[in-house]
């Protein structure tokens, strides 16, 4: 049960579409061997109409893999405090190929000169698969193509706009 209240909501949610200024391109597949997250990035999976967090940089780099951004449902809450909800194993999962969505980015945002970058495996404390951040980490992130960051934030692990046109 929820005992307080905050006045001061949030910008947005991970996934969530950012706004109606753009015609937007939102394609459904199916998600059949896992969990993928609200506003992080799949990649084709094992078939065709499937989609999957990327495991290599490939996956990402090449326009016919990717696939595009997780949009969020107001239908599926998170189980674990903390943690960005997503969709369950078996899911139709709805991806944003064209336009603007909230996500949340592992590394401070400037908008206009910050290269958008998919994480494909984990290194370290950075586990975030498919998540976005700034900053390239050898074979373990991909730019993600034809995106671009619309707004900034201050710090890591904060909400961003990203534009994507795939």
């Amino acid at each position: 049960m929820q005992t307080s209240y905050s006045i001061n909501q949030a910008a947005g949610l991970p996934g969530q579409i950012a706004d109606s200024s753009l015609v937007k391109d939102i394609e459904s597949y199916k998600n059949p061997a896992g969990a993928v997250k609200f506003g992080y990035c799949v990649t084709r999976g094992t078939n065709v109409g499937e989609c999957r967090h990327p495991v290599l940089p490939a996956e990402v780099t090449d326009e016919k893999l990717v696939k595009g951004i997780v949009v969020a449902s107001h239908e599926i809450e998170s189980v674990n405090d903390g943690e960005v909800p997503g969709y369950a194993a078996e899911s139709v999962v709805p991806v944003m190929r064209k336009g603007r969505i909230w996500v949340i980015s592992a590394t401070a945002v400037t908008e206009g000169t910050s290269l958008v970058y998919v994480r494909v495996a984990a290194n370290g404390g950075n586990t975030l698969v498919g998540g976005l951040t700034t900053t390239s980490d050898t074979s373990f992130t991909a730019v993600l193509p034809k995106s671009k960051w619309k707004s900034s934030t201050s710090g890591a692990a904060e909400l961003a706009v990203l534009e994507i046109d795939l």
